[in-house]
């Protein structure tokens, strides 16, 4: 059992930065094109903190662009070219964390990882989140935000929606920090409807 202030102190460096609220301007959208994939837009609102502080023409140094900084080959694969268009860059990137999630079965961290360092990447590592430093701080990042989020944003303001998402699993670390947040146990894998 992990102590009260443990728990406080693991939390407090994972909380999410004021970023979360520059959200609100997209709170419609994200809603719109999250449910149009079955995705529950708390997660996609954790993606876009995460991935670009919600800056819509944010570029990386990789060549990442826009809200979900979504890559031009990722891009072309679903047929979306203007990626600097908050919607069309919101559709490409939750419509690729939709297929990544049916790919590894539900498993979110899986699916962030994919999302992050490309899921050949975790396949190259047995269906496991890759070694990388980077990719591993992503994952908890995103864990956190969608927490903090769902925490904060009443369930019944979110649509229903189809997907299953396990939040858990056989991840080492990350696994027990996930359990460790949401003070669920290693057998209680929390499966929960998004």
């Amino acid at each position: 059992m992990v102590s009260g202030e443990r728990r406080e102190r693991v939390a407090s460096t994972l909380a999410p930065p004021p970023v979360i609220s520059r959200g609100a301007g997209y709170a419609s959208l994200i809603g719109q094109v999250a449910g149009k994939h079955a995705l529950d837009p708390r997660l996609i609102q954790a993606v876009v903190a995460v991935e670009s502080s919600y800056r819509y023409d944010t570029v990386s140094e990789k060549g990442a662009i826009g809200l979900m900084q979504v890559m031009p080959e990722t891009a072309a694969r679903f047929g979306h070219f203007a990626l600097l268009d908050p919607r069309d860059n919101l559709e490409v990137g939750t419509r690729y964390l939709s297929t990544l999630l049916r790919r590894f079965n539900g498993r979110l961290d899986l699916a962030l990882a994919g999302y992050n360092a490309g899921e050949g990447a975790v396949l190259r590592y047995g269906g496991t989140i890759p070694p990388y430093p980077e990719t591993q701080r992503y994952v908890q990042r995103v864990l956190e935000y969608y927490r903090q989020l769902r925490s904060t944003v009443p369930a019944a303001a979110v649509p229903q929606t189809e997907m299953v998402v396990h939040t858990s699993g056989g991840v080492g670390n990350l696994g027990q920090l996930w359990r460790l947040l949401t003070s669920g146990s290693p057998g209680s894998s929390a499966s929960s409807r998004t």
